[in-house]
Order: C-alpha cells, then sequence, then structure tokens
C-alpha cells in the first residue's frame, strides 16, 4: 500500500469516528450497512443516511468491515454475523 493510500485511509477512518453516532444503539434500531459496486460504503441508522464513504476510502473501508463481522474466529457479534450469511443464503437461493 503506498503512503498516499494509507493516509486516504487514515483520514477515512477519522471521519468515520468523527461522524459515526456517539450512543448508544437501543435495542430496535435498525443499521444498515451498504457497500455498493462503485466502492461507496453507506452507513444509514433507522432508514436515514448518516455518513456515505467514496473512493479508496469506501472501498478499504467496506471490504474491512464486512471481513470483521464474517470473521469466525472473533466476529463483533455473532447474532450480526449469522444474520448476515443467513441473508447472503437466502439471495443465492432466489
Amino acid at each position: 500500500m503506498s503512503p498516499n493510500d494509507q493516509a486516504i485511509i487514515k483520514k477515512t477512518l477519522e471521519y468515520f469516528d468523527k461522524e459515526f453516532p456517539l450512543s448508544v444503539v437501543k435495542e430496535g434500531t435498525q443499521l444498515y450497512f451498504t457497500k455498493t459496486s462503485d466502492n461507496k460504503f453507506i452507513v444509514e441508522i433507522d432508514g436515514s443516511e448518516v455518513m456515505s464513504i467514496d473512493g479508496l476510502g469506501g472501498k478499504w473501508m467496506g471490504e474491512r468491515f464486512f471481513e470483521a463481522y464474517l470473521d469466525n474466529a472473533n466476529p463483533p457479534s455473532e447474532v450480526a454475523r449469522k444474520s448476515f450469511a443467513c441473508g447472503i443464503e437466502n439471495l443465492v437461493q432466489l
């Protein structure tokens, strides 16, 4: 990874940290994390977009985010990982 790419990713992480709401997520809150085919990473809370990251930062953030949730060894949320896996399974069956 080039120094320029590293700088872009660092700025992306700083932006994410600054823009992501600092509050307790209440039960029933719907969080949507989307990585689009044009490498945009979008965060929505209860249907409202709270952040959108494009370019290299969006590509990197989307890939790392979903890798973390799909990690069998140490997922941040086992419930979220299983829910994500079921969603993919349902898509494949269509």
